[in-house]
């Protein structure tokens, strides 16, 4: 993924950051007002006053249809719960559900489906949002439709068009959500190491929908923090062009147990952003992940004048896709040549993979860069540790 991702809108930042502050001003001054100058009515009124369609009971907010869901997640306070019933709930995410400190977003499971409303156009992300601060924020047990054939925007580096999104954060967890996106990413955590920390995404479903026919960078799950959770989610594809389903930077970062299906490349292990020295860059674990049609299983880049160390990658089972018509294809590979490429690879192990060509693969590869591990890199490598893995189908050649 490009560089772009990590740059907010400077104007909408400050828009969203006002809003929030607004906010959490009159949230959190509103009950010592009442307790002090205000008679009891007022705060049986004031429990009255949650938007239509919401109640409360204790901490729990319960959310039916129809309810404005900005309205009623700006109503959590630290440490509610806000649960949505089953059915469907439209939203306009060009106002990003950013909730306070601690609150957990939950559905009914699948058949609660938040969609985005037909023709809104472009927007940053449908939960946070490039303004927001997310602090142990849990979103669990739904359905999220980014409407990517209808929403009507154009997906880019300034409007991702995420699920989630967050910059700054300490404490995210997405659990048992699926997502239909179609834009730059699906899930969006993206320090640096500084104000980033603590991501997790488990058992969640990403389904990629291509807008419109030109093609355009785009990654499922896109995470730079300190200590950061992929595990047992399922990623499907149909793009030819350039996309990844889990992009790791930085570190510490674990992928284990996810499937992936039909992107370019499976798994991306990236170097920490330049001048973020807070960041080990590296310390990754990529284990047994099963992915399928893909050009590359795992991708390692590391920048030059950086270096991308302690990397394990092992037991995952790879399958090369001959539909990618490209010079060269890899189960697990240095990053060869220009932008990412020429920094240092340190004490990368390679162990217990199973790399497979389809059968019947009559593609004209480079013999130099192709095959089920490859360290040959314009960069630098030390203490590579490759043994025990598995190629099956190689074509002819190789």
């Amino acid at each position: 993924m490009r560089e772009c991702l990590k740059v907010p809108v400077v104007a909408m930042m400050e828009e969203l950051e006002s809003r929030t502050l607004m906010s959490s001003v009159i949230h959190h001054a509103a009950p010592a007002l009442l307790a002090t100058s205000m008679p009891p009515v007022v705060t049986a009124l004031a429990a009255q006053s949650l938007p239509a369609y919401v109640t409360r009971a204790g901490t729990v907010l319960t959310v039916r249809p129809g309810a404005n869901l900005q309205a009623a997640i700006a109503a959590a306070r630290s440490g509610d719960t806000v649960r949505l019933t089953a059915g469907t709930f439209l939203v306009d995410p060009r106002v990003s559900l950013a909730p306070a400190d601690n609150v957990i977003i939950e559905g009914a499971g699948a058949t609660t489906i938040v969609r985005v409303l037909d023709g809104v156009g472009n927007f940053s992300g449908l939960f946070g949002g490039q303004g927001a601060t997310l602090r142990g924020f849990t979103l669990r047990k739904m359905t999220i439709d980014l409407n990517p054939a209808r929403y009507g925007g154009t997906p880019s580096g300034s409007y991702p068009a995420c699920a989630v999104l967050a910059w700054r954060f300490d404490g995210v967890t997405v659990d048992r959500v699926d997502i239909t996106y179609g834009s730059i990413v699906g899930i969006n955590l993206n320090g640096p190491a500084t104000v980033a920390k603590n991501a997790t995404v488990t058992n969640c479903n990403l389904k990629f929908i291509q807008v419109g026919t030109v093609g355009y960078d785009n990654a499922g799950v896109y995470v730079e923090a300190l200590n950061a959770n992929i595990s047992n989610n399922t990623f499907q594809s149909t793009t030819s062009f350039w996309s990844s389903a889990i992009e790791l930077h930085g570190g510490p970062a674990r992928a284990v147990g996810n499937t992936i299906t039909g992107y370019q490349m499976g798994i991306n292990v990236v170097d920490a952003d330049p001048g973020d020295v807070t960041s080990p860059s590296g310390n990754m674990i990529v284990q047994s992940n099963i992915i399928r049609d893909v050009a590359y299983g795992v991708m390692m880049w590391s920048r030059q004048g950086q270096t991308l160390r302690n990397v394990s990658i092992t037991n995952n089972d790879i399958t090369l896709g001959k539909r990618w018509r490209i010079g060269w294809a890899a189960g697990i590979s240095a990053n060869y040549g220009g932008w990412g490429a020429n920094g240092t690879y340190d004490g990368i192990t390679v162990t217990g993979n199973t790399v497979r060509f389809e059968i019947g693969d009559l593609r004209s590869l480079d013999r130099l860069h192709s095959g089920a591990v490859n360290s040959r890199t314009t960069g630098i490598v030390k203490n590579w540790t490759v043994s025990n893995n598995t190629l099956v189908n190689p074509p002819k050649g190789m």
